[in-house]
């Protein structure tokens, strides 16, 4: 195997690798590769650990499509927070919980530090994203600045909003007009560097087209 050979492999392994998702225990990947068929992706129980596990995704121009759901990993009453929920997303292994328990009465702060929910300066528990740690934190904030009697009324409006199909469409349709010219350039990079390159070199040889083919980089990157 020749340097040249060596380094697209080198390419290749990096790819793939950047290719593998890891998703926690308590979520759920939805894949598809052309848009219209997905299938369902838990976490791999040989390919992981008790936290979570590797979703291989689609290495092959147009690339495809992943979406994660994850769990709530909450059980709330309009008295205390428990770190516990019954259901399981997942078949096999169920995603690690605390059981930590806390009363609305004495919190008095709640932050989310980077992937961390905590209350009081303790950590409730670790979610996989900082968006949902933001989110989830946000609205334990809210659930405490009000009376019980509309605490009630504020949980049915997050079990309701977690179904809310025209919400989630909206969002579907914002993530696909924000990425389209993202995918356009990725598909293009893919084809440059694993089927145009290849050809050139092999055709012309590495030290005459390298100028050219460092250009295209630069401009595609």
């Amino acid at each position: 195997m020749t340097e040249l050979q060596l380094l697209f492999l080198i390419f290749t392994l990096i790819y793939l690798w950047e290719c593998v998702c890891w998703i926690n225990r308590g979520s759920v990947g939805f894949l598809t590769w052309f848009g219209r068929r997905w299938r369902v992706a838990h976490p791999a129980s040989l390919i992981g650990n008790q936290s979570g596990g590797f979703v291989w995704t689609h290495p092959l121009p147009p690339l495809g499509t992943i979406l994660v759901g994850n769990q709530y990993p909450l059980s709330i009453s309009p008295d205390a927070v428990l770190t516990y929920v019954a259901p399981s997303a997942n078949p096999g292994s169920r995603p690690t919980q605390s059981a930590k328990l806390f009363k609305f009465d004495d919190v008095r702060k709640i932050e989310a530090l980077g992937k961390k929910v905590c209350i009081n300066g303790e950590v409730l528990l670790k979610v996989g994203t900082m968006t949902f740690a933001g989110h989830i934190a946000q609205q334990l904030d809210e659930l405490t600045k009000l009376a019980p009697a509309k605490q009630k009324t504020a949980l049915k409006e997050i079990a309701r909003d977690q179904f809310d199909t025209k919400a989630i469409t909206e969002r579907w349709e914002t993530f696909h007009q924000r990425i389209a010219n993202v995918r356009i350039l990725t598909n293009w990079l893919i084809m440059y560097l694993f089927v145009f390159t290849p050809i050139l070199i092999w055709r012309l040889g590495f030290h005459m087209v390298w100028p050219g083919l460092l250009a295209g980089l630069l401009c595609l990157g």
